[in-house]
């Protein structure tokens, strides 16, 4: 488990007992502490959020194995959110009507739709699913002190990369690939600004669009004997640029693929690649002690 995700699971109990104990948010004295867990289960996003609601249930399930909260046990209400804003404001005027003290998870953009409602219940809302920057910002344009996040923003990932591939690769030489997406050029852009601040040595930059052919990329990347890749892009493009590592054979060489998933997105992507593509496993950090 990183640091950031143990921190985030300390920092939550104390949130919601925080709430509990002086009131802030509506709860029954003798009864469970309920939680909405929202996320879409039906649709498109329904892959990624069952696991944005599977992973909020085995929280509370452990939590509750720990005491609950000041002795008092969870009782999660899950919820599918769907992504549209009509939904949205739908299920959290439910929460409501629950006394829910907290709705957990919420991954797409419309979860603005609840916001409001969010407000004026005193629900403590936690975006565990989106990496969306708008959702924290509307909330503050809002004026709402109750919306947090556990997920790095999407207009800071890039920058995160590049400093943390300078921590740990020094002046290997670095390739940027970026797909034709709107979120690809952001991360990229992003990357670049830093990549030149901290002088990292990157030696190739490609774009390709979903569907290219990548083998003259992958022949650009192993002739000019490229130490680690970083993929700017989303999902369904990550994973076909990791396709053609696989193909070429390119073992000896671990590459960044940046996924557009949340919370924990670059070093979950680090883990996972490494143990991929690579013989030698990326080294990872000393075991920090539990929070």
């Amino acid at each position: 488990m990183t640091k950031r995700r143990r921190r985030s699971f300390c920092i939550l109990p104390a949130l919601l007992a925080s709430c509990v104990a002086l009131g802030s948010v509506p709860a029954h004295a003798a009864d469970d502490v309920v939680i909405g867990v929202v996320a879409p289960l039906t649709g498109p996003f329904a892959e990624r959020g069952k696991q944005v609601s599977n992973g909020a249930l085995a929280a509370i399930d452990m939590l509750n194995k720990m005491g609950g909260i000041l002795g008092r046990k969870i009782a999660p209400l899950p919820l599918d959110e769907q992504c549209n804003v009509p939904k949205e404001r739908e299920l959290a005027l439910r929460l409501g009507v629950s006394r829910a003290v907290a709705a957990i998870g919420h991954v797409c953009a419309e979860a603005v739709g609840a916001f409001p409602v969010y407000g004026e219940e005193k629900i403590l809302a936690v975006i565990a699913g989106s990496s969306l920057a708008a959702l924290t910002d509307e909330a503050s344009n809002l004026g709402l002190r109750t919306v947090f996040r556990v997920v790095g923003r999407s207009d800071m990932q890039g920058a995160v990369a590049a400093r943390f591939i300078d921590s740990r690769f020094g002046n290997a030489p670095i390739a940027l690939i970026e797909d034709d997406s709107a979120y690809g050029r952001s991360l990229a852009t992003e990357f670049r600004a830093v990549a030149e601040a901290v002088h990292l040595n990157l030696v190739v930059q490609r774009r390709f669009a979903g569907g290219d052919d990548l083998a003259s990329v992958m022949a650009e990347l192993m002739s000019a004997h490229i130490a680690l890749s970083y993929f700017a892009g989303n999902r369904r493009n990550g994973v076909e640029f990791a396709h053609h590592i696989d193909r070429f054979g390119w073992w000896k060489r671990p590459s960044i693929l940046m996924k557009r998933l949340l919370p924990f997105t670059i070093f979950r992507s680090l883990t996972w690649t490494a143990a991929s593509f690579s013989k030698k496993p990326i080294q990872k950090s000393p075991k920090e002690s539990e929070c």
